[in-house]
């Protein structure tokens, strides 16, 4: 067998026979890039915000975990607006999120 399925077998990831770069996003990144799609969805017009609000009139909590972080972040979505960003899991969550930092 070659380096690079050696490499498959043992978990890491290798490109051409060299190890890839580690993930993309720290925690910190991960974060402000959830505040700034907040600020985002915030600023978006009163239509989007109206439909988002008529798609789901009820208030609804949105939990992220960043699996390879072991991050977890919640907000609340309510009449078409997320509210502020959590850290931590949410005491009881209706949307439930799984994401890789680079990806």
């Amino acid at each position: 067998m070659g380096k690079d399925s050696n490499a498959s077998q043992q978990g890491s990831r290798r490109v051409r026979g060299v190890e890839s770069a580690p993930p993309v996003a720290t925690r910190r990144e991960v974060e402000r890039k959830l505040r700034e799609l907040i600020q985002r969805m915030d600023g978006a017009g009163d239509g989007v915000r109206g439909s988002l609000a008529d798609a789901l009139p009820d208030a609804k909590v949105i939990e992220l975990t960043v699996t390879d972080l072991q991050g977890t972040y919640w907000t609340q979505l309510a009449s078409g607006r997320m509210h502020e960003l959590h850290e931590g899991p949410a005491e009881r969550a209706d949307i439930r999120i799984q994401v890789q930092s680079d990806h």
